[in-house]
C-alpha cells in the first residue's frame, strides 16, 4: 500500500539539501517567465506570428510550406485546446523552454554532478534573453531542446537498438525544427565517431544519421514538389541576408530577386571572402555574441574556464559541440540585421544556450572540487599540528 511505499523512501539530509537547493533553479525559471511575460507579452510576434495560419492550412505533418513542421505542430497542438493564435505560439515555446531546463539539469547532474547541474540550470533559467525569446515564440529554443536530447542519448555510448531509436528520433526532430540541423547532426555524429574511433561507433553514427534523415526527408521533398526546390525556405533566407548586407537593413523588400542558392551566398565574395567571413564569424561569435547572450559576466567567465578545461581534460567531443552548433550562424554573424552596427538577432544563438550552461557548470564543478580539496588539506594540517 501507499503507506508502506512512503515508509520505504529514505529522506537523507543530503537528499533534502539537494532537493531544496535544486528547486531554486526552477524558482528562477518561473520568476524569469513571469517577468518576461509581464514586460514582453504585449510586443507583437515577428516571424512566429505566421505559425498559426500555417498550422490551420497544413493538411499533414510535412505540409508546412517554408516553415519546418515541428514548431508548427506544437503550436497546432495548443490551438486544439482553444488557445488563441498568439497565445498558442507563446505558450508552446514557454513549455518547450521549461522542459529544456528540466532535462538540462538531469543531463548535467547525470554526467558531471550536482554543482555542475546547479550552475548550468541557473545559467539557462535566469537568462533574460531566454525569457524574452520564450515569450516571443521563436523555434531556436525548440531546436536547442531536441539537439540536447539527441546529444544526451548519443553521449550514453549505449549501442543497443532502444538507444539507437531515441538518438535518431531526437536527431530527426531537431532537423524538422530547423532544417540546417541536418548539417549540425551530421558533424556531431562525425565528431562522435572520429574521436576515440571504433567501428561500432562509426556504424552506430551512420545508422543514426540514416534513420534521422529518412524521417526528415519528406519535408524537403514536399518543398521540392511545392516550390521546385527542396530547400526553398533557406534559399529565400540567403536572398534576405545578401540583400540586407548589400543594401542595408532598411532597404525595403529584402527578398527582392527571389531565391538564392546557398553556395552563391557563401561564395558571394569569392573563396577568400568566404574564408574571411568564416573566420570573422567565429571570432565575432566568441567575443561579441556569446558574452552578450550569457548576459552575466560570472556566467561568461565560468563558460570560458569550463570550455578551456574540456580541452585540457581531453573531453574533445564536448568541446567540439560549440563550433559545430554555431556553424550555420557564423556566415551571417557580420551582417547588420536591424540597424547599422546591430549585428544579427541573439535568437540565432539561443539553440546553444544550454551548451554554454554545461561548459559553465563543468568549470564551476572543477573550481568547487579544487576548493573542497584545499579545505580538506587545511583541516588535515590543523589536526596534525
Amino acid at each position: 500500500n501507499w503507506m508502506e511505499i512512503i515508509s520505504d523512501i529514505k529522506f537523507s539530509p543530503d537528499k533534502i539539501r539537494k532537493f531544496v537547493t535544486s528547486s531554486l533553479v526552477f524558482v528562477a525559471l518561473i520568476y524569469n517567465f513571469s517577468v518576461s511575460w509581464e514586460v514582453f507579452s504585449n510586443i507583437p510576434l515577428s516571424d512566429p506570428a505566421l505559425y498559426p495560419e500555417i498550422a490551420k492550412a497544413s493538411r499533414f505533418f510535412y505540409d508546412t510550406g517554408i516553415r519546418e513542421p515541428v514548431q508548427i505542430y506544437i503550436v497546432k497542438f495548443f490551438m486544439l485546446f482553444g488557445l488563441n493564435d498568439i497565445l498558442s505560439v507563446r505558450v508552446a515555446t514557454l513549455l518547450v523552454a521549461s522542459f529544456l531546463c528540466v532535462f538540462l539539469f538531469k543531463f548535467v547532474y547525470t554526467k558531471y554532478g550536482f554543482v555542475a547541474a546547479m550552475v548550468a540550470g541557473f545559467v539557462f533559467a535566469a537568462n533574460p534573453y531566454m525569457g524574452y525569446y520564450s515569450v516571443q515564440g521563436v523555434n531556436n529554443l525548440t531546436s536547442g531542446f531536441f539537439l540536447m536530447l539527441f546529444i544526451y542519448f548519443l553521449a550514453k555510448k549505449d549501442y543497443i537498438r532502444k538507444n539507437l531509436i531515441y538518438t535518431a528520433l531526437f536527431a530527426s526532430l531537431s532537423m524538422l525544427t530547423r532544417l540546417e540541423n541536418i548539417l549540425i547532426v551530421f558533424f556531431i555524429l562525425a565528431s562522435f565517431a572520429l574521436i576515440n574511433f571504433s567501428k561500432i561507433k562509426l556504424r552506430f553514427s551512420l545508422l543514426v544519421f540514416a534513420f534521422a534523415f529518412i524521417v526528415a526527408l519528406p519535408y524537403p521533398l514536399h518543398q521540392a514538389y511545392k516550390y521546385k526546390n527542396p530547400i526553398h525556405s533557406h534559399n529565400m533566407a540567403a536572398r534576405f541576408w545578401v540583400n540586407t548586407e548589400k543594401n542595408g537593413p532598411h532597404c525595403g523588400d529584402r527578398y527582392k530577386d527571389g531565391p538564392m542558392s546557398i553556395s552563391r551566398f557563401l561564395f558571394r565574395d569569392g573563396i577568400r571572402g568566404a574564408a574571411r567571413s568564416f573566420g570573422a564569424g567565429y571570432f565575432k561569435s566568441g567575443f561579441h555574441y556569446l558574452p552578450r547572450i550569457l548576459y552575466y559576466k560570472t556566467a561568461f567567465f565560468l563558460f570560458i574556464f569550463g570550455f578551456i578545461m574540456t580541452l585540457l581534460r581531453r573531453k574533445y567531443f564536448l568541446a567540439s559541440l560549440l563550433p559545430i552548433i554555431i556553424l550555420p550562424v557564423v556566415f551571417i554573424a557580420g551582417i547588420d540585421q536591424i540597424k547599422k552596427g546591430s549585428g544579427i538577432e541573439l535568437r540565432f544563438y539561443m539553440n546553444v544556450l544550454w551548451l554554454l550552461g554545461i561548459y559553465a557548470g563543468f568549470g564551476a564543478d572543477i573550481v568547487a572540487k579544487f576548493i573542497d580539496k584545499k579545505v580538506q588539506e587545511l583541516a588535515a594540517r590543523k589536526q596534525t599540528s
